[in-house]
């Protein structure tokens, strides 16, 4: 979900995302983000790959006049292999390859990546501690709780607040037609949920040393 609202010029929405959007990400690289993956070969190719696959998983989009734009997530299953900073850097990244394509604003930036990559990157790791503090031994609770339950609650939080996002900043009245995309969430949760639960089951079978927040040890 992205927020591709017509600014008039920059604001104090657009001052506020840019300011927060730094700083965040200025945190995250004093963690010593990138030098763990410099020293990871291995890790170096996922991450490549996921700037590349969510690039073109959100090129594949639905645009809506009055700002919004729908399109799959696909953030849950990256956070699932790459874990919390390097899935928000990689989403970042790609989200900045949209911006220099054209197919979403500079202003609105740092926004769109709140409610495509930041968003869904806390959700995920909120869903991994319950699952951990559960202390569930089967491993179809990693994949039904973290990659599908996760990926449909990660893109129904991100299209409520894309969609209430666009209404704020575009400064417009509420209409039917904002209420009449919240009630479509229903069918967007269940594909969204579907295609993130088949590539973490996918990965864990073949490549279960690929998922980095995946414990095989926990589970029977």
């Amino acid at each position: 979900m992205e927020c591709l609202v017509e600014l008039e010029g920059i604001n104090a929405w657009v001052l506020a995302g840019w300011g927060a959007l730094i700083l965040l990400l200025a945190a995250i690289l004093r963690v010593g983000v990138i030098a763990y993956l410099v020293r990871h070969s291995d890790l170096q190719h996922r991450f490549l790959a996921s700037i590349l696959l969510l690039s073109l998983l959100w090129l594949i989009r639905y645009e809506i006049d009055f700002g919004p734009a729908f399109h799959f997530l696909g953030m849950t299953f990256v956070t699932l292999m790459l874990r919390g900073n390097l899935a928000f850097l990689a989403g970042t990244a790609a989200m900045l390859v949209l911006a220099i394509l054209g197919r979403t604003s500079w202003m609105m930036l740092p926004w769109n990546v709140v409610l495509a990559v930041l968003l869904p990157v806390l959700i995920t790791m909120l869903c991994i501690n319950i699952e951990r503090c559960a202390n569930f031994r089967s491993f179809f609770a990693y994949i039904f709780i973290n990659a599908f339950f996760g990926a449909a609650l990660t893109i129904a939080v991100s299209i409520t607040l894309g969609v209430t996002s666009c209404w704020l900043i575009g400064e417009e009245n509420w209409s039917s037609d904002h209420g009449l995309l919240l009630t479509y969430l229903p069918l967007i949760m269940l594909p969204e949920g579907v295609i993130n639960g088949m590539l973490v089951t996918g990965v864990m079978v073949y490549f279960p040393q690929w998922l980095g927040t995946f414990d095989q040890s926990r589970y029977k």
